[in-house]
């Protein structure tokens, strides 16, 4: 099952041909990109919080496999969630999951599997479009 964008048009543009524009004019020129084992960005709107996540994502050599972990702003759902399969849509197309990551983080005793949780949550979204012009494609585990 695939997941929608929720806040696509409000958080951060919803027509493809200017979200890319913007991740790209976010993301600055060209730096050097360093390797990460983990990565803090922030994920509120492009408008209040873009600029900063742009240059995070920018430093970064992204990896062909990620496993994107973010806050549970609305409450519903599991405390710590992952959607299972699928992928997800934001206006520059669709992220696979990467099942066979996902099915061994199922054997963490804190993950569970719950799509409600993710459904109007913002904070995985608006990272999505960074990644996706960094590195297309990319595929990953959401939480």
């Amino acid at each position: 099952m695939d997941r929608e964008p929720a806040v696509a048009g409000r958080f951060y543009p919803g027509d493809a041909a200017r979200l890319a524009r913007d991740v790209t004019e976010m993301l600055g020129p060209p730096a050097p990109a360093a390797p990460a084992v983990g990565v803090l960005a922030p994920h509120a709107g492009y408008m209040y919080s873009g600029g900063v996540a742009g240059a995070t994502y920018a430093r970064v050599d992204v990896p062909q496999r990620a496993v994107v972990l973010c806050p549970n702003h609305t409450g519903r759902g599991a405390a710590v969630a992952l959607w299972p399969d699928g992928g997800w849509w934001t206006p520059l197309g669709r992220v696979p999951i990467d099942e066979p990551l996902s099915e061994a983080l199922r054997s963490c005793p804190a993950v569970e599997e719950d799509r409600a949780a993710h459904l109007r949550e913002h904070s995985l979204e608006v990272q999505l479009p960074f990644l996706q012009v960094q590195l297309r494609p990319v595929a990953g585990v959401f939480v």
